[in-house]
């Protein structure tokens, strides 16, 4: 059996608390911590709790699974480890889902996630300054919108093959995270995905298909490396020159979005991309949206010219203003 804190006893508040300054911190024997504000304790009595953790709430979901957040009025901080499972009721249900903004603005150091969970809830990480480790498990298949978003502190983390969606600002403003490698089982980035992650050599890993690209998904990025196994991969294709690459014309028939990127790693070989040839894109009617990285500097007579669905083209800094026919 476990004793936990649960409140603190008024007169017991004025004799242990008259110089206290910020909040009652409670370590427990597994080395977590969570604070209790002083001003917001009214009571402190010891009690029995059996099956339930003081930090977590669980909720149930289906007849044995359950979602988990940060119980209310609790602020874990140091390392915390969510449990694979929960005891709701007297019954044990598998914990599978973090909830949307379950654990945002903690000032927890690490998190370790149990491989039990298979979804995590936009934001549930959201402003977690203090956070520099965290885990996604395997069985993980999308990051949803902001779900380490500010979480600037943050150095050590593995997006695994079974993730296929990295969503809007997943992980905006991760300025800490410096070396990161998107599997190629993720088809898609949303907008701003990594935006102002400013420490970040991204390497995305394109053997597998062509990946659709967010607005600003890289925007303030150190690096973005494209890597295919050779010029004429799925997706885009080039022609490569001492250590630079073009983007030339292929058999895009079948791309519907397209993103430009800086470098291009080919057979082991990392390449600056510098521009996309005449007529690269020519007739491509199914292409509806592109995007071109800053790096880029030159782009071609008529690179889309025929291109007649074409709604949105997002143009590096790097493209020279007085280039002409472009569209």
């Amino acid at each position: 059996m476990k004793k936990s804190l649960i409140t603190l006893v008024a007169a017991l508040a004025v004799g242990l608390f008259a110089f206290a300054e910020t909040g009652m911190y409670v370590k427990l024997k597994n080395g977590e911590t969570f604070r209790h504000n002083v001003d917001d304790v009214e009571e402190v009595v010891f009690a029995e709790i059996q099956g339930q953790n003081p930090i977590f709430k669980f909720t149930k979901l289906t007849n044995n699974t359950a979602s988990v957040a940060v119980a209310p009025r609790m602020t874990p901080t140091g390392p915390i480890t969510i449990p694979s499972e929960a005891e709701i009721d007297g019954k044990i249900y598998k914990v599978t889902h973090i909830e949307a903004l379950g654990f945002h603005e903690c000032q927890v150091t690490k998190i370790v996630i149990p491989s039990s969970v298979t979804s995590i809830g936009d934001g549930a990480f959201y402003n977690c300054h203090t956070l520099t480790r965290i885990n996604i498990p395997s069985n993980v298949t999308s990051i949803g919108i902001g779900v380490f978003g500010g979480c600037d502190a943050l150095k050590d983390i593995t997006i695994p093959s079974s993730v296929t969606n990295i969503g809007d600002h997943a992980f905006g403003g991760c300025g800490g995270v410096k070396d990161l490698t998107i599997p190629s089982s993720v088809t898609s980035i949303g907008d701003s995905a990594f935006y102002d992650c400013k420490s970040l050599d991204l390497v995305i890993n394109n053997t597998e298909r062509n990946v659709t690209v967010g607005s600003n998904a890289f925007e303030g990025c150190k690096s973005v490396t494209w890597e295919i196994p050779d010029k004429e991969s799925t997706g885009l294709q080039f022609e490569v020159s001492g250590t630079t690459a073009m983007v030339v014309k292929g058999d895009y028939s079948k791309l519907d979005s397209a993103f430009i990127p800086s470098k291009v790693k080919i057979d082991g070989n990392v390449y600056t991309v510098t521009g996309i040839v005449n007529n690269a894109f020519y007739n491509c009617k199914s292409l509806t949206d592109v995007k071109v990285s800053g790096g880029v500097t030159n782009m071609g007579v008529a690179t889309f010219s025929g291109c007649e669905n074409l709604e949105t083209v997002v143009l590096g800094d790097g493209i020279k203003k007085n280039q002409q026919f472009t569209l």
